[in-house]
């Protein structure tokens, strides 16, 4: 694809503006109502009110801006229009902000000192992040606790006192003298044990016919009242059962339990101090009790591919929906030109042209020890892949922020073929309008590559964002709104 400069962008956008402006006007007969992909209705942009669809755009979301007023898109405008969005000149890398990154809580040593390491970043246009070598301070002198200036490194010793303390960095950016300052609260405290974490194995299967104990494990963790775990503090084990009289222990930091081949149930039980936490643990003998395929139902064949293969997986599980690993599973095809089965591998050398498409069944079945005879059957579909529409997802609201602020949204755009399956191959191109898609720019809001930013200079209203992929087109409504519950 070629690269534009910027004059010729330029050009190209004006001559498609002009395109769109001589029937803004206009307004959309009843049948030209429709509803976008997330549900509120709109009516079809400026140009295409009061004129027959064009061919290929019926239910395809309508035409972006500046491709308006035409009743048939020339192919030549409409591909240069697509190849300019392409290559958009760069907005530039520069930096927009400074953030500070690293613990915001740290816990106060019972004695000794700890530190803790910090980075200045400068943020640029795309969101992407470089480190820098900031000047750092400490916003309050504050007792047992010291920030390097250069570094970042903060050293907090038993003296300090539970608080929140405030690093700042500052960074002058050299020959365009500018100057970036960020601040990051950190939150000083001292640990209180106040959970326990207790982990390990709750539904314990041995299967049939087996002989031999079973070796589980199970670890405590102690965690303070800010989640972060306390290495130091002693755990005392209990392990309490009326099933299993034979059962052993040990403990050597963790809890390792010896159980006997049969069914039965135990607790192990945890303590610290006040604190407790139990584990009920259910042993059973595991009985094959569903089957499932697991495999591609949909298969989209590329452009010159001359063969195909495929591999599915048959998963047996138990009364408890445990996977039985050991399942025999015995595999069958209908008869189809060109199919090769071997178990769960499946060759197709007979590939349908264009515009057809093969459909197999595959049975795998699987026979209890009680010559119960458990099947499942999955029917696949091989074919040509054409891009028929468009799916936008992301917030239908996005809340104004306050002065001095920015709020940021996601949205992801799939192209779906023919039986709604995602075409991974196929991109899209954002667009941003206000409700009408005309090319009026939105003061406080843009769109790049799906992410949407919106600033305080933008008002409440409703917006339109547009993904286009050659003559597909979808629309997605977005409301920015002010914060009812905002002072």
């Amino acid at each position: 694809m070629k690269n534009f400069s910027r004059g010729a962008l330029t050009l190209t956008l004006i001559l498609l503006l002009s395109l769109g402006l001589a029937a803004l006007a206009a307004a959309a007969p009843p049948g030209l109502v429709r509803k976008t992909t997330n549900g509120s209705p709109e009516v079809f942009p400026p140009g295409l009110a009061g004129k027959e669809i064009p061919p290929g755009l019926v239910e395809k979301g309508g035409l972006p801006p500046g491709l308006q007023g035409r009743e048939v898109l020339p192919p030549g405008i409409r591909l240069r229009f697509a190849e300019a969005l392409r290559n958009r000149v760069e907005q530039g890398k520069e930096a927009v902000k400074m953030v500070l990154k690293g613990q915001e809580q740290v816990v106060i040593p019972a004695e000794g000192a700890v530190t803790v390491t910090y980075a200045a970043l400068l943020v640029d246009k795309e969101n992407k992040e470089t480190k820098v070598d900031a000047a750092w301070s400490l916003q309050d002198a504050t007792p047992g606790v010291s920030l390097d200036t250069a570094s970042g490194v903060l050293l907090v010793t038993s003296l300090a006192g539970p608080q929140t303390i405030t690093l700042q960095a500052v960074y002058n950016e050299g020959e365009s003298q500018r100057v970036f300052t960020a601040k990051l609260d950190v939150e000083l405290y001292k640990q209180k044990a106040s959970a326990i974490e207790l982990k390990g194995e709750a539904l314990v299967t041995f299967q049939a016919g087996a002989t031999g104990p079973l070796t589980l494990t199970y670890s405590a963790t102690v965690k303070d009242q800010k989640g972060t775990a306390m290495p130091g503090e002693a755990v005392s084990w209990f392990v309490i059962t009326q099933d299993y009289e034979d059962i052993s222990i040990s403990i050597d930091g963790d809890l390792t339990v010896v159980v006997p081949p049969r069914a039965g149930s135990f607790t192990v039980k945890a303590t610290c101090g006040q604190l407790s936490a139990t584990l009920e643990v259910k042993v059973y003998i595991p009985q094959a009790y569903t089957l499932e395929i697991l495999g591609k139902d949909f298969v989209a064949l590329q452009e010159g591919q001359e063969s195909l293969s495929l591999t599915y997986t048959a998963l047996v599980r138990d009364q408890e929906g445990k996977v039985m690993e050991n399942a025999a599973v015995a595999w069958s095809a209908d008869p189809v030109a060109g199919l090769v089965l071997d178990k769960g591998k499946v060759t197709l050398t007979q590939l349908p042209g264009a515009g057809e498409e093969t459909v197999f069944t595959l049975k795998a079945t699987h026979t209890t020890g009680d010559n119960l005879t458990l099947s499942a059957q999955k029917a696949v579909k091989v074919y040509h892949p054409v891009a028929t529409s468009i799916v936008i997802a992301g917030e239908e609201e996005v809340i104004l922020p306050e002065e001095g602020q920015k709020v940021e949204a996601v949205y992801t755009a799939a192209v779906l073929d023919q039986y709604g399956q995602e075409i991974a191959t196929e991109e899209v191109v954002w667009l941003l309008s206000p409700q009408g898609g005309s090319q009026t720019p939105i003061p406080g809001a843009t769109l790049d590559k799906g992410v949407l930013t919106v600033t305080d200079e933008a008002e409440a209203g409703t917006l339109w964002i547009w993904a286009v992929s050659d003559n597909l087109f979808a629309v997605f409504v977005v409301r920015l709104s002010t914060d009812s519950t905002r002072a």
